[in-house]
């Protein structure tokens, strides 16, 4: 049966990473996060391989739907 790791929330991109890299280490094909921060969820698909599926759990960070994906998009330059 498939599981999936599901993380603290760090709060910071390195203690993320470093959480990523030990569940895959351990045989984790799924990764729960909880982080609301884009810099830590970056670290954490660049730590984790693309086949790897990322899951947030975001705790009811976002009243709407708009402001998740927002939060989503990329910064304007």
């Amino acid at each position: 049966m498939p599981a999936y790791a599901s993380l603290l929330r760090y709060g910071d991109p390195e203690l993320v990473g470093r959480a990523v890299a030990t569940a895959v280490a351990r045989g984790y094909g799924r990764i729960k996060l909880h982080e609301v921060d884009l810099a830590c969820i970056r670290a954490a698909r660049e730590a984790a391989p693309a086949e790897i599926p990322l899951m947030l759990d975001i705790n009811c960070a976002w009243d709407t739907a708009e402001q998740a994906v927002d939060s989503a998009a990329p910064s304007p330059a």
